[in-house]
Protein backbone atom coordinates (compact mmCIF):
# COMPACT_ATOMS: atom_id res chain seq x y z
CA UNK A 1 0.00 0.00 0.00
CA UNK A 2 1.35 3.29 -0.40
CA UNK A 3 1.81 5.37 2.03
CA UNK A 4 0.64 8.51 0.80
CA UNK A 5 -2.34 9.02 -1.89
CA UNK A 6 -2.16 11.77 -4.03
CA UNK A 7 -5.70 11.58 -5.36
CA UNK A 8 -8.68 9.70 -4.43
CA UNK A 9 -11.11 7.99 -7.57
CA UNK A 10 -14.52 7.45 -7.41
CA UNK A 11 -16.18 4.84 -9.39
CA UNK A 12 -20.18 4.42 -9.45
CA UNK A 13 -23.45 4.29 -11.25
CA UNK A 14 -26.68 2.69 -10.36
CA UNK A 15 -28.22 3.36 -6.83
CA UNK A 16 -24.89 6.40 -7.09
CA UNK A 17 -27.02 9.67 -5.54
CA UNK A 18 -28.34 8.23 -2.14
CA UNK A 19 -24.39 6.15 -2.30
CA UNK A 20 -22.74 9.04 -2.23
CA UNK A 21 -24.88 10.80 0.12
CA UNK A 22 -24.00 8.52 2.79
CA UNK A 23 -20.37 8.13 1.59
CA UNK A 24 -20.07 12.30 1.90
CA UNK A 25 -21.70 12.92 4.74
CA UNK A 26 -19.75 10.50 6.79
CA UNK A 27 -15.87 11.52 4.92
CA UNK A 28 -13.41 13.06 7.30
CA UNK A 29 -13.08 16.60 7.02
CA UNK A 30 -9.50 15.96 7.45
CA UNK A 31 -8.97 14.41 4.15
CA UNK A 32 -6.09 15.60 2.49
CA UNK A 33 -5.86 14.53 -1.19
CA UNK A 34 -8.88 15.64 -3.82
CA UNK A 35 -11.61 13.34 -4.70
CA UNK A 36 -12.62 12.94 -8.19
CA UNK A 37 -16.11 11.47 -8.72
CA UNK A 38 -17.68 9.57 -12.01
CA UNK A 39 -20.95 8.97 -11.18
CA UNK A 40 -23.30 7.69 -14.71
CA UNK A 41 -25.56 10.72 -14.86
CA UNK A 42 -26.96 12.66 -18.03
CA UNK A 43 -25.94 16.43 -18.76
CA UNK A 44 -27.21 18.75 -16.29
CA UNK A 45 -27.79 16.95 -13.48
CA UNK A 46 -24.52 16.11 -12.09
CA UNK A 47 -24.65 20.31 -11.00
CA UNK A 48 -27.85 19.22 -9.07
CA UNK A 49 -25.65 16.34 -7.27
CA UNK A 50 -22.37 18.03 -6.48
CA UNK A 51 -25.28 20.93 -5.01
CA UNK A 52 -27.22 18.16 -2.95
CA UNK A 53 -23.86 16.55 -1.70
CA UNK A 54 -21.91 19.29 -1.12
CA UNK A 55 -24.87 20.25 1.66
CA UNK A 56 -24.24 17.34 3.60
CA UNK A 57 -20.67 16.57 3.54
CA UNK A 58 -17.53 18.71 5.37
CA UNK A 59 -15.70 18.90 2.72
CA UNK A 60 -16.06 20.99 0.02
CA UNK A 61 -18.16 19.10 -3.13
CA UNK A 62 -18.69 21.07 -6.61
CA UNK A 63 -19.10 19.73 -10.24
CA UNK A 64 -15.33 19.77 -12.31
CA UNK A 65 -14.80 22.82 -14.43
CA UNK A 66 -12.36 22.13 -17.34
CA UNK A 67 -8.89 23.80 -16.73
CA UNK A 68 -9.30 24.02 -13.03
CA UNK A 69 -6.78 23.03 -11.02
CA UNK A 70 -6.88 20.45 -7.91
CA UNK A 71 -7.44 21.54 -4.34
CA UNK A 72 -6.51 19.25 -1.49
CA UNK A 73 -9.73 18.43 0.31
CA UNK A 74 -11.96 19.14 -1.94
CA UNK A 75 -14.95 16.67 -3.94
CA UNK A 76 -15.42 16.70 -7.73
CA UNK A 77 -18.04 15.28 -9.47
CA UNK A 78 -17.53 14.79 -13.03
CA UNK A 79 -20.15 16.54 -15.20
CA UNK A 80 -22.71 14.47 -17.31
CA UNK A 81 -21.84 14.13 -20.94
CA UNK A 82 -18.13 14.33 -21.28
CA UNK A 83 -15.42 12.52 -20.25
CA UNK A 84 -13.36 13.71 -17.19
CA UNK A 85 -9.27 13.19 -17.22
CA UNK A 86 -5.84 14.68 -15.64
CA UNK A 87 -3.37 16.72 -16.82
CA UNK A 88 -0.01 17.67 -14.91
CA UNK A 89 0.97 21.37 -15.93
CA UNK A 90 4.84 21.78 -15.32
CA UNK A 91 4.11 24.96 -13.36
CA UNK A 92 0.80 24.60 -11.49
CA UNK A 93 0.24 20.97 -10.71
CA UNK A 94 -2.72 18.76 -11.54
CA UNK A 95 -6.13 20.27 -13.80
CA UNK A 96 -8.68 18.61 -14.62
CA UNK A 97 -9.52 18.44 -18.49
CA UNK A 98 -13.04 17.80 -20.05
CA UNK A 99 -13.34 15.70 -23.03
CA UNK A 100 -16.52 15.13 -25.51
CA UNK A 101 -14.61 11.74 -26.82
CA UNK A 102 -16.25 8.95 -27.76
CA UNK A 103 -17.97 7.31 -25.07
CA UNK A 104 -16.87 4.05 -23.85
CA UNK A 105 -18.85 0.97 -23.13
CA UNK A 106 -21.77 3.24 -24.07
CA UNK A 107 -20.81 5.61 -20.90
CA UNK A 108 -19.26 9.54 -20.98
CA UNK A 109 -18.31 10.36 -18.28
CA UNK A 110 -16.73 6.82 -17.98
CA UNK A 111 -14.55 5.75 -15.18
CA UNK A 112 -12.06 3.77 -17.31
CA UNK A 113 -11.43 7.18 -18.77
CA UNK A 114 -11.00 8.47 -15.27
CA UNK A 115 -8.80 5.85 -13.84
CA UNK A 116 -6.51 5.79 -16.81
CA UNK A 117 -5.87 9.13 -17.21
CA UNK A 118 -4.72 8.66 -13.31
CA UNK A 119 -2.53 6.00 -14.41
CA UNK A 120 -0.82 8.05 -16.66
CA UNK A 121 -0.72 11.48 -14.46
CA UNK A 122 0.51 10.58 -11.01
CA UNK A 123 3.35 8.47 -9.96
CA UNK A 124 3.25 7.99 -6.52
CA UNK A 125 -0.21 6.39 -4.54
CA UNK A 126 -4.04 6.36 -6.18
CA UNK A 127 -6.91 5.09 -3.88
CA UNK A 128 -9.61 3.86 -6.26
CA UNK A 129 -12.66 3.09 -4.83
CA UNK A 130 -15.05 0.99 -7.15
CA UNK A 131 -19.03 1.24 -5.99
CA UNK A 132 -22.43 0.20 -6.62
CA UNK A 133 -23.13 0.33 -10.08
CA UNK A 134 -24.56 -2.10 -13.28
CA UNK A 135 -21.62 -3.95 -15.59
CA UNK A 136 -18.24 -3.29 -15.62
CA UNK A 137 -17.09 0.23 -15.48
CA UNK A 138 -14.22 1.11 -13.87
CA UNK A 139 -12.81 -2.65 -13.98
CA UNK A 140 -10.10 -1.88 -16.82
CA UNK A 141 -9.08 1.16 -15.47
CA UNK A 142 -8.11 -0.49 -12.17
CA UNK A 143 -6.03 -2.36 -14.06
CA UNK A 144 -4.38 0.38 -15.90
CA UNK A 145 -3.45 1.87 -12.65
CA UNK A 146 -2.10 -1.44 -10.61
CA UNK A 147 0.14 -1.80 -13.94
CA UNK A 148 1.26 1.17 -13.73
CA UNK A 149 1.63 3.32 -10.41
CA UNK A 150 1.18 2.27 -6.27
CA UNK A 151 -2.32 2.22 -6.10
CA UNK A 152 -4.87 0.37 -3.67
CA UNK A 153 -8.06 -0.28 -4.30
CA UNK A 154 -11.91 -0.38 -2.33
CA UNK A 155 -14.56 -1.77 -3.75
CA UNK A 156 -18.41 -1.59 -2.24
CA UNK A 157 -19.40 -4.68 -0.45
CA UNK A 158 -22.27 -6.71 -2.21
CA UNK A 159 -25.04 -6.28 0.51
CA UNK A 160 -24.95 -2.48 0.67
CA UNK A 161 -24.89 -2.45 -3.31
CA UNK A 162 -28.29 -1.79 -5.45
CA UNK A 163 -26.59 -3.51 -8.14
CA UNK A 164 -23.11 -5.56 -7.72
CA UNK A 165 -21.96 -5.45 -10.98
CA UNK A 166 -18.80 -2.67 -11.38
CA UNK A 167 -17.49 -3.76 -8.07
CA UNK A 168 -18.10 -7.38 -8.30
CA UNK A 169 -16.04 -6.97 -11.68
CA UNK A 170 -13.19 -5.49 -9.88
CA UNK A 171 -13.23 -8.46 -7.31
CA UNK A 172 -13.65 -11.39 -9.68
CA UNK A 173 -11.06 -10.15 -11.78
CA UNK A 174 -8.78 -9.90 -8.08
CA UNK A 175 -8.36 -6.33 -7.91
CA UNK A 176 -9.94 -5.48 -4.95
CA UNK A 177 -7.79 -4.68 -2.09
CA UNK A 178 -10.71 -4.48 0.28
CA UNK A 179 -14.48 -4.88 0.43
CA UNK A 180 -16.23 -3.10 2.61
CA UNK A 181 -19.81 -1.29 3.43
CA UNK A 182 -20.79 2.56 2.70
CA UNK A 183 -19.98 2.90 6.17
CA UNK A 184 -16.88 1.04 6.68
CA UNK A 185 -15.77 2.79 2.55
CA UNK A 186 -16.03 6.12 4.42
CA UNK A 187 -14.26 5.47 7.14
CA UNK A 188 -11.42 3.28 5.45
CA UNK A 189 -11.08 6.63 2.74
CA UNK A 190 -10.84 8.99 5.65
CA UNK A 191 -8.44 6.76 7.25
CA UNK A 192 -5.98 6.72 4.31
CA UNK A 193 -6.62 10.25 2.67
CA UNK A 194 -5.93 12.20 6.00
CA UNK A 195 -2.69 10.68 6.02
Amino acid sequence: MPSHFEVVVIGISTGGPVALTVLLEKLSPNIKSPIVIVQHMPTHFTAWLAERLNEVSRLKVKEAEDGEKLQAGTVYLAPGGVHTKFERQPKTGVHLVLSDEAPVRSCRPSVDVLFQSASQTYKNGVLAVVMTGMGRDGCDGVSHLKQRIPTYCLTQEASSCVVYGMPKAVVEAHMSDEAHTLEGLAHRISELASQ
